[in-house]
């Protein structure tokens, strides 16, 4: 194929850029919602007082906790339904949960009934099978909604953030349309406290920290990501994963070109060794520019919010593949660029209140991508092809400056 021109000078060919949610909004659910009866109807449209719950059985990653949870809030508070996220048992979903505007933690007690008029559950197991919240709540104020969903398996839309908003629309009685994720309110004390945090475990000398992280706030700063959440299907999880030598690559052309910058780059436990083989090459040419973000007593330390309002504070733009970090960074509404291989953007596009700071690139060169990731034919067929690769660094490099222009702009 020959290489073509698309909308941002990105020479390249294959190459697709998605911005402002297109993706999302694209997403046109394949039929209508007939099938939810009139008793789930009038349960859910009579409620005033909503609470959310999850089990200990559910196997939650933070991507979707972002991806689902956080648009599942915001669509209830659009219907003017006061949220309760009850006994969550994930760190994750508490700590998102507290930085969410206007929820409520409730614990599983007697005065459960009091508090609530419905329940949307997300267990493992259907309602009556877990938990004592059975016990303490009529059946028909407990709505299934993750057994619900997956029987009627077509209200799916595309994007995995709509797998509830849609079916609970269906049961508001209204048109659906797509729901961004509650934006999360990060406080100036998440800031103090991350910026502790940061100086406690890293540094430790206050004149030197200061110094440090005033050169920070007065530079342009990129933050990468270089590793993918660990799952069983180890292949797979190569293959979503930017090769270092790209990141090698960009950094060297982003330190070059926009002088004073710095390169952070975000240390997982799963990706020790790659993000250490990062920060060695590019520290070995741009000595004090490129930093580790995030070491183990600082990540074990700090919760989510305090890392968002770190980021906020000193970080233009993240750079990542398909991982939760990105999830996490668009949620935060900060400056993000995606970038996607065999996973699909129509299911695992990033979301943020303000789609502005989103832009998301994509390999679709390849049919064989699946809005479900486990069944992608690259993963079933043993694919050795990473197309995820055939990004090049220049591609992400020649979209920052209108990325960086147009949130400069706003």
């Amino acid at each position: 194929m020959q290489k073509k021109i698309i909308s941002d000078g990105i020479a390249q060919s294959y190459i697709k850029v998605h911005r402002n949610l297109d993706f999302l909004y694209s997403s046109i659910p394949r039929i209508s919602r007939n099938q939810l009866n009139a008793e789930l109807k009038n349960i859910y449209q009579q409620a005033k007082n909503v609470g959310i719950y999850f089990d200990q059985q559910a196997e939650i990653k933070i991507g979707e906790v972002i991806v689902k949870f956080l648009p599942l809030i915001n669509f209830l508070q659009q219907q003017q339904k006061k949220v309760f996220v009850v006994e969550p048992s994930h760190i994750y979903l508490t700590e998102l949960a507290e930085a969410c505007k206007d929820v409520t933690l409730i614990n599983t007690n007697k005065r459960l009934a009091e508090k609530i008029d419905l329940l949307l559950s997300m267990s493992v197991y259907p309602c009556g099978m877990t938990k004592e919240y059975s016990k303490l709540l009529p059946s028909q104020k407990i709505i299934d909604i993750r057994h619900l969903a997956r029987n009627v398996g077509e209200l799916w839309p595309n994007h995995a953030s709509q797998t509830y908003i849609y079916l609970l629309s269906g049961l508001a009685g209204i048109k659906y349309f797509p729901v961004l994720p509650a934006e999360l309110e990060i406080t100036v004390k998440d800031l103090l406290s991350a910026k502790q945090k940061l100086h406690d475990t890293l540094m430790k000398k206050p004149k030197f920290f200061q110094d440090t992280y005033k050169k920070w706030k007065n530079s342009t700063n990129f933050i990468f990501n270089p590793g993918v959440g660990v799952t069983n299907k180890v292949h797979y999880q190569q293959l979503r994963q930017w090769h270092k030598n790209n990141f090698i690559e960009l950094g060297k052309m982003l330190l070059d070109n926009y002088p004073g910058s710095n390169v952070f780059i975000y240390k997982r436990i799963e990706s020790e060794a790659i993000a250490d083989d990062i920060y060695k090459t590019l520290h070995k040419y741009f000595t004090g520019r490129t930093y580790i973000f995030m070491r183990h007593p600082f990540r074990q330390s700090i919760n989510m919010p305090e890392l968002i309002a770190l980021m906020k504070d000193i970080i233009n733009v993240a750079i990542s593949p398909d991982t939760s970090f990105m999830h996490l960074s668009a949620a935060g509404n900060i400056p993000t660029i995606g970038i996607f291989g065999p996973t699909d953007v129509r299911q695992w596009g990033a979301l943020s209140s303000d789609p502005k700071n989103v832009l998301l690139i994509e390999n679709n060169s390849c049919n064989s991508k699946s809005v479900n990731a486990d069944e992608a034919i690259c993963l079933r067929y043993g694919c050795e092809k990473s197309c995820i690769d055939e990004i090049s660094p220049q591609a992400i490099f020649n979209a920052l400056p209108y990325f960086l222009k147009r949130n400069n702009d706003d």
